[in-house]
């Protein structure tokens, strides 16, 4: 879940690739300032994809990033703090989980 963009922006400012998903077009979406930011700093732009996260996107071949990742982060997540652990899981990557609420 994209959230309010700051894990995504910390981690871009770093030099890491990140592709949030998301299926609420508005999540994740960064600050006019952060953008100018990333932009100044000549880093790659954040790669959003509004996709229910699940399993099934780690075959999509349409998102071949996901095999590539090498975490999976998942803060706030709601009903996708499983899928989270499975995709992990299925593909060998260490993952990060902060629940929000126990649902």
């Amino acid at each position: 879940a994209g959230g309010g963009g700051e894990l995504s922006f910390v981690l871009a400012m770093e030099g890491i690739p990140v592709t949030v998903i998301d299926p609420r077009a508005d999540e994740g979406k960064l600050r006019r300032r952060q953008r100018k930011m990333l932009r100044r700093a000549q880093h790659a732009p954040i790669t959003k994809l509004a996709e229910w996260f699940s399993l099934d996107l780690l075959e999509d071949p349409r998102y071949p990033q996901l095999k590539q990742c090498s975490l999976v982060v998942g803060m706030h997540p709601d009903e996708a703090a499983g899928a989270i652990v499975e995709v992990a899981r299925a593909a060998g990557r260490p993952f990060a989980l902060a629940p929000c609420c126990v649902f």
